[in-house]
């Protein structure tokens, strides 16, 4: 099946959009579902459905599917659990072929749940719908403008797909993923399951052209061979990432409550990601930290890694998580190591990690250093500690006593734009991953900025980064792996 004749398409794209379930109630869900679809800048039509209401958010609103001036291809619905069979059986009536059910209280609560449930399966396979979901949160398409979650998102258009059991690691996320600056394309709340499936999404997700890598947040896998299968041809070609919650008795038990879902074994879980070709992130922050890196960078061609720091403890301490990792430090050649001494202020050291300890000739650090770095065949990837824009700048000159407020604006101003733009010039070229780490990476203008326009992911420490490397250079390995069956993951 290719990307666009996949029912995940018609979904994810829709031309047009029904909502029910919204009201003048500002805070419930199908409220502020419907207040992101129009907010976010949805080009296409959007209708409301609601029995009683004549208005709703200023909206004009129809009573039933069939009073509206056209079949909508998306349906989004956050009604009573009881109502939602009857209403799919209207919109199924209506020829609407495609819905997301944010509803919940169905496999996940019992036999009355599973009964309704199963009045939803024998519509849908009457009217040959497909839907994600129940007890989904909707689904983000960047690219189209489309945000059917209850949360607001002003996040980058970028290559990130992400299908998760958990709504909450869709749309509660969406402030962090700004921080990040994460390029997200599109990102699914599979919900319970009972229609489409995270197998379907790798499917998707494989064949679509603006994807680079996927993420997944699984609390089981109900299909696994064909999760097996379609796992593999994609990491072929694209990175995947996952984590799998759900693998201790407290969690097994959450999950089921939660989506419905079977756990498996953590152990067992481990071994099945490792030959499905995923790799496997271990908490929250390494499944979104990976990510980032795995959207933005060239992969590494081996694991030689060059460090750059204007500090020795955090120098040191990115050594130490190299040394503990699948990475090594590069070792510099004589003549390296003599065009590195060249541009090195007396007080730093040029041994890799490359310490700077000071200098006022920020140049060295953000233009000088790296571009040498980046165009050396000594080294796999740059990681880089210690950059400090204009936000630093800013404090120490406001405690300078017979300051000029306009002279204070121009510098700090001149140095943000020194600093981050001599760097991300420096690199723009570079074919091997640069990451940087910063414990300013929320609140600096410069670190934003070079995010931003050198496209290089900063991370809050330098372990941070030095795992981000690593799951760049495994994936390498799998993919060499899947596709030559030769290397041992």
């Amino acid at each position: 099946m290719t990307y666009q004749n996949s029912p995940l398409y018609r979904i994810l794209n829709p031309k047009s959009i029904c909502v029910m379930g919204a009201s003048n109630k500002l805070y419930r869900m199908g409220t502020v579902a419907l207040l992101n679809i129009v907010g976010t800048g949805f080009k296409g039509p959007t209708y409301i459905v609601h029995p009683n209401d004549v208005r709703i958010q200023n909206f004009q609103v129809w009573a039933d599917f069939h009073d509206l001036p056209e079949t909508p291809d998306l349906l989004v619905l956050a009604i009573p659990t009881r109502v939602v069979p009857h209403v799919l059986e209207r919109a199924g009536q209506r020829g609407i072929k495609h819905a997301v059910i944010i509803t919940a209280g169905y496999n996940e609560i019992g036999h009355e749940g599973k009964q309704l449930q199963k009045s939803i399966d024998d519509i849908v396979s009457r009217y040959d719908m497909h839907y994600i979901g129940p007890n989904c949160i909707g689904f983000v398409n960047t690219r189209l403008s489309i945000n059917t979650t209850p949360f607001p998102f002003e996040g980058r258009n970028g290559g990130i797909g992400f299908a998760s059991h958990s709504g909450s690691y869709v749309c509660h996320v969406f402030s962090l993923l700004e921080d990040l600056d994460m390029g997200i394309a599109e990102m699914i709340s599979m919900g319970n399951e009972a229609n489409l499936d995270v197998v379907d999404a790798l499917n998707y997700f494989g064949g679509h052209p603006q994807v680079k890598v996927v993420g997944l947040y699984l609390e089981g896998i109900r299909r696994p061979e064909e999760f097996r299968m379609a796992a593999r041809a994609l990491a072929r070609e694209k990175p995947v990432v996952a984590l799998y919650a759900g693998n201790t008795a407290e969690g097994a038990r959450s999950a089921a409550s939660h989506t419905a879902a079977v756990s498996t074994s953590g152990k067992l879980m481990k071994g099945f990601l490792k030959q499905c070709g995923i790799i496997q992130a271990h908490t929250v922050n390494e499944l979104y930290n990976w990510l980032n890196a795995f959207e933005r960078l060239p992969l590494p061609r081996g694991r030689r890694v060059a460090v750059l720091s204007n500090s020795g403890g955090p120098a040191t301490s990115t050594a130490d998580h190299i040394g503990q990792s699948d990475l090594e430090l590069a070792k510099f050649s004589p003549q390296e190591l003599d065009s590195l001494q060249k541009l090195m202020p007396h007080t730093g050291s040029c041994q890799n990690p490359i310490d700077l300890t000071f200098s006022s000739d920020l140049s060295i650090f953000s233009e000088k250093l790296p571009r040498l770095l980046s165009q050396s065949r000594e080294n796999d990837a740059i990681l880089l500690y210690g950059l400090f824009g204009a936000d630093l700048f800013n404090r120490v000159v406001e405690r300078a006593k017979n300051r000029d407020p306009k002279r204070r604006e121009w510098r700090t101003a001149q140095m943000e734009e020194s600093v981050a733009e001599a760097m991300a010039n420096s690199l723009k070229n570079c074919a091997k991953p640069v990451l940087g780490s910063s414990f300013n990476i929320r609140g600096d203008k410069s670190i934003r900025k070079l995010m931003r326009n050198g496209n290089i992911p900063f991370y809050d420490g330098p372990e941070q980064a030095v795992q981000a490397v690593e799951a760049m250079w495994r994936y390498s390995r799998i993919r060499e792996w899947l596709r030559h069956k030769k290397m041992e993951v």
